[in-house]
């Protein structure tokens, strides 16, 4: 199974920077709920978990085309943005992420 894992400088099990590297990332992620999950979706609002996995696909797709071309091309803010949707081990999440060198 996939697994992500997040790590902190100065977490014990982040591995050590190194001198002079000028690349920085980061990556924000947004649980939506379950894959399929009726339950999990009535109990947020949702008709359905159909209707919010569909609204989560939707706006994934938009931020996927959005998220390059604002921070990528208009802002320049890193050399490598990706947004999207993922779905691991049953969680429906929205992502971004950027990458950049700050040197």
């Amino acid at each position: 199974s996939e697994r992500k894992q997040t790590l902190f400088a100065g977490d014990g099990d982040a591995p050590p920077s190194s001198e002079g590297d000028p690349n920085c990332a980061v990556e924000m992620v947004f649980q939506v709920g379950r894959a399929g999950d009726d339950e999990n979706a009535a109990e947020n609002g949702w008709s359905s978990a159909n209707a919010r996995d569909g609204a989560a696909t939707l706006l994934g797709r938009i931020a996927q085309s959005s998220a390059f071309d604002r921070l990528r091309t208009k802002e320049q803010l890193g050399y490598l943005v990706d947004a999207g949707l993922d779905v691991i081990e049953g969680a429906v999440s929205l992502r971004c992420g950027v990458q950049s060198a700050t040197g």
